[in-house]
């Protein structure tokens, strides 16, 4: 009686062990295959990645985002994924964005797009149920997107601002000429290294990741 017990036990945990594999597989076979169709947008994703020093993070947000769906895997796996084909109009919609992108070479534009696929294909195939529950690990990977370019000069400005106003509040004269400023030492300026758009997309990644 006791071996019967223990048997169907073992089956159970191997079948719930089985289910904890196969939701982060299909995940993660959902954004290969979504990525890789969209090859074109992704690999200029990638390119962006070994170029910036900026976005060398993007590189760790997949692996995160599977990870943090294998970390709840044990109670997504208990609702059976159901396909909602309602789902296939929000494909379509988001693929014809990352179409207008392409043509207007808007490559962030293409590039959201390309990550939103991910998002409306899950939903399509797995169901709401699983969309819903995996709903952060998706959103988490609109950080796999190298943006905040556009960010740098408004934050040189205001880099440049707090820095001119530091040094009259301390009694230091200083002429200042957009992002350059003279004081008595000598001259400076406020570079993009200065902006602090790196710490900014990172620690609002990680942050999100923490939160």
């Amino acid at each position: 009686m006791h071996a019967e017990i223990d048997s169907v036990i073992q089956a159970k945990r191997s079948v719930a062990s089985s289910k904890r594999v196969v939701v982060p597989l299909l995940f993660g076979l959902i954004i290969l295959l979504v990525l890789s169709l969209l090859w074109p947008t992704t690999r200029a994703m990638i390119e962006l990645w070994q170029h910036s020093s900026t976005y060398s993070h993007c590189y760790v947000v997949i692996p995160l985002a599977v990870w943090m769906v294998w970390r709840e895997s044990s109670a997504i796996a208990l609702a059976p994924p159901q396909p909602f084909w309602p789902g296939v109009a929000l494909t379509a919609a988001i693929g014809f964005a990352w179409l207008l992108g392409e043509v207007a070479s808007a490559a962030v534009v293409s590039q959201f797009a390309a990550v939103g696929i991910v998002g409306a294909t899950l939903l399509t195939v797995l169901g709401i149920r699983w969309a819903r529950a995996l709903a952060f690990p998706l959103g988490f990977l609109f950080f796999a997107v190298p943006f905040g370019e556009s960010l740098l000069p408004l934050l040189m400005e205001w880099t440049a601002d707090v820095t001119v106003a530091a040094l009259r509040a301390t009694g230091i004269p200083v002429y200042r000429e957009g992002n350059f400023f003279v004081v008595p030492s000598g001259s400076w300026s406020v570079v993009e290294a200065c902006s602090g758009v790196r710490f900014l997309i990172a620690a609002l990644m990680t942050s999100s990741l923490f939160a």
